[in-house]
């Protein structure tokens, strides 16, 4: 299906080319990205929900991986759509066991959903920061397990701080 995998990979461009942020933009720089964004979003959802409704997340087989990734970013990203999120996490968590989509994919839809969507603590440690003072405050699930699931998926570890933020480990 060359036209799918050519649409899913402009429209994953497309998702990137927003998302490159300057080290410390200004007040201005910022409203100004995040408007680009937001407007680019606002192009790729629809398109992105029409083509999951036709054929899922588009596997590797279909469209190669580069394809099935790029469908894969911009899901990611329509928070404008939850049910588009929680219809693709489910089968994202089949095609990560199957090898047709990266873990670290499926983690990242996992906890986004958990954190952005649904405000509640994330189960991968993937999204956000660990400082509650943070815009993008999100807190880990059970985090003395944290490290399990992430070696369940074959992610790696993360350390204490990455974890607990700042304040590092609480003692027992």
């Amino acid at each position: 299906m060359p036209e799918v995998r050519a649409e899913t990979l402009r429209l994953g461009a497309m998702d990137q080319a927003v998302r490159v942020w300057p080290d410390h933009p200004t007040d201005d720089e910022d409203k100004a990205l995040i408007k680009r964004m937001e407007e680019t979003d606002a192009y790729t959802e629809p398109r992105i929900r029409a083509m999951f409704r036709a054929h899922g997340i588009p596997s590797p087989a279909l469209v190669g991986r580069a394809a099935t990734h790029s469908a894969y970013l911009v899901i990611q990203h329509a928070i404008n759509d939850p049910g588009l999120m929680r219809a693709a996490l489910g089968q994202a968590k089949w095609m990560a066991a199957r090898g047709d989509l990266p873990r670290i994919d499926y983690a990242l839809l996992s906890d986004r959903v958990d954190c952005v969507l649904d405000h509640r603590p994330q189960q991968f440690g993937t999204q956000g920061s660990r400082n509650p003072k943070s815009h993008w405050y999100c807190p880990i699930a059970d985090p003395n397990h944290v490290n399990d699931r992430r070696a369940a998926l074959h992610l790696a570890p993360m350390g204490d701080e990455a974890i607990f933020g700042t304040a590092g480990k609480p003692s027992n």
